[in-house]
């Protein structure tokens, strides 16, 4: 894949996390990554509820996927990296889902740093699918936290999402 700016490796593969949450959703590919990324050690989180259970995900730190609807909730984490902006982490996680357009972004305060809260809409082979994300950094990582889900359940579980930030804490 070709990008019109210089994207980082490690930042290629959180894109490419990101990309296989989705087309789990579509069932149409999985990933293999070679590359160890050093990971967040220390964070608490609080796993999604029922109908949402673990799930093995390349790249992504720790998923869930939905056995309702076959949406996904997941994070990952990237330390040791050279500092960057929120904006930048949205996007780069956002360049490997075909015609992303983004719906709507908004700054906040999420675990004691500025984060910012997207909503981007796409298509996998067709199908169309919504994410929302959250992006910040913390201590010398990086954070994406997303909801990935077909556009048509999107709103089913996303307080369930909202639900596990509220547990989603770095150190």
């Amino acid at each position: 894949m070709s990008f019109p700016f210089y994207v980082p490796t490690r930042v290629r593969v959180a894109g490419i996390a990101l990309l296989a949450l989705i087309t789990v959703l579509a069932g149409c590919i999985s990933v293999n990554l070679t590359k160890e990324i050093p990971k967040s050690k220390g964070l608490r989180v609080s796993p999604p509820s029922s109908p949402f259970r673990e799930a093995a995900l390349a790249a992504a730190d720790q998923a869930w996927k939905s056995d309702a609807t076959g949406s996904t909730i997941s994070y990952f984490s990237e330390c040791a990296a050279a500092p960057t902006t929120p904006e930048r982490l949205r996007d780069d996680a956002l360049a490997s889902l075909p015609a992303a357009k983004i719906l709507e972004s908004q700054t906040l305060e999420f675990d004691g740093r500025e984060a910012l809260r997207s909503q981007a809409e796409g298509k996998v082979e067709g199908i169309a699918l919504r994410v929302s994300l959250l992006t910040y950094q913390k201590n010398s990582c990086r954070y994406t936290i997303s909801y990935a889900a077909r556009s048509s359940v999107f709103s089913q579980e996303l307080g369930r999402f909202d639900d596990f930030l509220k547990g989603f804490s770095a150190p």
